[in-house]
């Protein structure tokens, strides 16, 4: 009963942290000092991507470590029902492989989000403005003059 209960908390705590959805574009406190002020990133700006690597990546490491945890736990639950050899401990037997399963399940998952993060890290660094100081030759004399830069990658 207890592999059962918490194979189906697992599985409730999977689907809500994959669900697909643009959390970005709700709005919410930015710090606890502007409670009545709301930051919502500019679509496809640098803080938007940045942002957004940073909830993909928070949850690929949740993922991988909820996963490896409850693969261990599974592990642990499997050998311990496999070495008492006894017709009580195949529920615990089962509830091991479904654990298992589930954890790898997790961390196999966990590597596309990071792939993903590091995408949307990508992008967010392509996109750049700069001012800078370029040389400038005219006849004998090197002059300088300010130029200013931006760079788009899609």
């Amino acid at each position: 009963m207890k592999q059962l209960f918490s194979v189906t908390i697992s599985l409730i705590i999977l689907t809500g942290i994959c669900r697909a959805q643009d959390s970005l574009h709700i709005a919410t406190p930015k710090t606890s000092t502007e409670k009545n002020k709301f930051y919502m990133p500019q679509q496809n700006s640098k803080e938007y991507y940045l942002e957004k690597q940073s909830k993909l990546n928070t949850t690929a490491w949740v993922l991988l470590g909820i996963g490896t945890a409850m693969g261990v736990t599974g592990t642990i639950l499997y050998e311990h029902a496999a070495q008492a050899n006894e017709w009580d401990q195949m529920g615990n037997e089962f509830g091991g492989v479904i654990l298992m399963a589930a954890g790898g399940a997790m961390v196999i998952t966990s590597v596309p989000i990071f792939i993903r993060a590091g995408y949307y890290k990508r992008k967010a660094m392509d996109i750049s403005a700069s001012l800078k100081i370029e040389p400038y030759q005219s006849g004998l004399a090197m002059k300088h003059y300010p130029a200013i830069g931006l760079s788009i990658s899609l």
